[in-house]
């Protein structure tokens, strides 16, 4: 549809988009093109979600568009005064429209299967077209996109364009909360989820600022909310959508595929994803090998019985669950099997987001408490292990048997506590315990006071505690009883260091439980409760004839509050190596000298 010389494009959330003249003719060049054949949800197209049928090309129209809109909105905002001219501002919105021009078919689901990241194709597909750009423009402006993408201090200016400049304008599209997140976030969200965002007001707060020296963008105080969400956002997106175990299945079966017929990287780099998708289509009315039959009745028809899948985010349970995995598999060679893994940084540490409150002064979000329990998130890892059982011929029915149950296991521990019925053990005792392995060592002994909060009607949900230790700095410790998402149990645990108040507490603890969807605490609900003095012994025990090794501390503590004073002996056991049958046969040798295992209550669990 053309209006006036423009063309017009329909975009599913920020809806009439105008693409001028040059970009019009840009959008017709063949690498261009060939984004629209790229799906930007990769093979989550093929995961049943009707409405992830959107295109890298939609993609990168609305992001040149809210690029363009950020631009208008600084100019607005700084009182006419805009440092780019017309070229510049070009290089900048080409830029965004070009910025996935690398992606292979189906996206981000081909990663790991190439030598160059898709970063490295796109300044490559602008190398090999530079002639008809420039063309288009009149001007050499694919060399000032090359210095923007690569990012490389150019003091100089390219056909009228200053490169330094236009850097500063970068995280409009490199950034933690950049125009290319945004996008996605916002179009994908509503597309597959129904969800409407409002992100594109913080853009409308852009400004701009001199910093040392230097051209910065800075967002007003007014939208550091919205700012705090999106970044929140983008983790629950990441983590329930684009990196959920179901979303995986797919895109795991297509690399597997791709190994079992050895297709290189160059036919990957030529492949649309139709080719594959006609290639699948022809296995499912042919004479095909079984297993290639099977793929394609997957991916094309969703038949995904006896298609095991598992997503795991702690990195010890993963290890653990892999030992258990080979236990299982023995020297069964012939398995279709895929293990992968991926990382979500939900907030660089260097991250370029400044905000200006209301006198004027310009500070970066991590100086900001509220921001801290998202800034401060640490890179997250996702580990994987997908298993066909109807394409693994070499599995027998007991291994399938073991798989299902090891894939669908809603509690896997790795560590255990017990606690004696009778309080009246002693270190002599444990001596006693050890006479069942011929090797052990020690392997640490420590002293520590710690002091624990009681937290009025939260007390089930979360724990508190002081610790004053020689070992360590002094701390105050949260932990929170969760689900990681894959059924493996663990406590959420974080450590703040050197806080001596109560309000401190809350300035720090509030932010996180807001993150972890609790109630926030009242400064009189932090009361301190029991003080619990501890000596810890240590040792590994070692069964080198069966491959097993259990850390097994002595925790000697004395428990004191207003009410009661108690003599606790508590006994950890932790599985460094081998099967997990260990642990239950050093619980059952355990019963003989009164203990129990300790489940359920966070502070029983604690050994208080």
């Amino acid at each position: 549809m053309y209006i006036n010389n423009s063309k017009i494009v329909m975009h599913p959330v920020f809806g009439e988009i105008r693409i001028g003249e040059k970009f019009k003719k840009v959008l017709s060049l063949p690498v261009f093109i060939r984004l629209s054949h790229k799906s930007q949800l990769g093979t989550k197209a093929l995961s049943g979600i009707i409405n992830a049928k959107h295109t890298r090309l939609m993609h990168s129209i609305g992001t040149m568009y809210l690029v363009d809109f950020a631009l208008k909105c600084i100019k607005e905002n700084v009182n006419d005064f805009f440092p780019l001219n017309e070229r510049e501002v070009e290089v900048l919105k080409l830029a965004a429209l070009g910025h996935d021009l690398g992606h292979l078919a189906f996206s981000h689901s081909m990663e790991n299967l190439e030598s160059k990241t898709h970063e490295e194709r796109t300044i490559e597909c602008f190398l090999k077209n530079s002639i008809e750009i420039n063309e288009i423009f009149g001007y050499d402006i694919t060399s000032s996109v090359l210095k923007f993408y690569e990012n490389k201090n150019y003091n100089g200016n390219i056909d009228e364009v200053n490169i330094e400049k236009i850097l500063s304008f970068r995280c409009l599209l490199i950034g933690d909360i950049d125009c290319d997140r945004m996008e996605y976030m916002t179009t994908d969200n509503f597309l597959v989820n129904g969800k409407k965002t409002d992100f594109i007001r913080i853009l409308k707060h852009l400004s701009i600022s001199y910093m040392d020296g230097k051209l910065r963008l800075v967002y007003d105080k007014k939208v550091l909310s919205i700012i705090i969400n999106m970044l929140y956002d983008r983790y629950v997106l990441y983590d329930s959508m684009y990196y959920s175990a179901g979303l995986k299945l797919s895109e795991m079966i297509v690399k597997k595929y791709i190994e079992l017929e050895k297709i290189t990287e160059h036919q990957i780099e030529k492949m649309q994803e139709y080719d594959l998708l006609c290639k699948l289509e022809t296995y499912l009315d042919s004479d095909c090998l079984p297993k290639y039959k099977r793929i394609a009745q997957v991916l094309l028809q969703g038949k995904v019985n006896d298609c095991l899948i598992i997503r795991i985010k702690d990195n010890e349970q993963f290890k653990f669950f892999l030992r258990r995995l080979e236990d299982i598999l023995g020297n069964s060679k012939n398995i279709f099997m895929n293990i992968d893994k991926k990382e979500l940084c939900i907030c660089n540490k260097n991250n370029d987001i400044y905000i200006k409150d209301e006198d004027g002064v310009i500070k970066n979000i991590n100086q900001y408490n509220d921001a801290m329990f998202i800034t401060k998130q640490p890179v997250i890892s996702y580990n994987y292990v997908m298993i066909d059982l109807k394409n693994s011929p070499d599995l027998t029915e007991l291994q399938k048997v073991k798989l299902r149950e090891l894939f669908n296991e809603r509690q896997v521990k790795i560590k255990k506590r017990f606690k004696c019925a009778y309080n009246n053990k002693t270190l002599n005792d444990f001596t006693q315990i050890l006479t069942m392995y011929n090797n052990f060592k020690q392997n640490s002994n420590k002293e520590q006071m710690e002091t624990y909060f009681r937290i009025g009607k939260l007390d089930n949900k979360l724990a508190l505690k002081y610790v004053k230790s020689k070992c360590e700095e002094d701390c105050v410790i949260l932990q929170i009883p969760k689900n990681d998402g894959s059924d493996l149990i663990k406590y959420y645990e974080s450590k703040f260091y050197n806080i001596r108040t109560k309000k401190k507490i809350l300035d720090y603890v509030n932010p996180i439980l807001e993150f972890k969807g609790l109630e926030k605490l009242e400064y009189n609900q932090i009361q301190e409760d029991i003080v619990v003095y501890k000596k810890i012994h240590s040792i590994v025990l070692e069964d080198k004839k069966n491959n097993m090794a259990i850390k097994l501390s002595y925790i000697d503590s004395n428990s004191v509050n207003d009410r009661v004073r108690l003599k606790n002996i508590i006994l950890e056991a932790e599985l460094l190596r081998g099967n997990e049958i260990a642990l239950f046969a050093l619980h059952e040798y355990l019963k003989k000298f009164g203990y129990y295992e300790v489940k359920e209550n966070l502070y029983e669990w604690m050994g208080i």
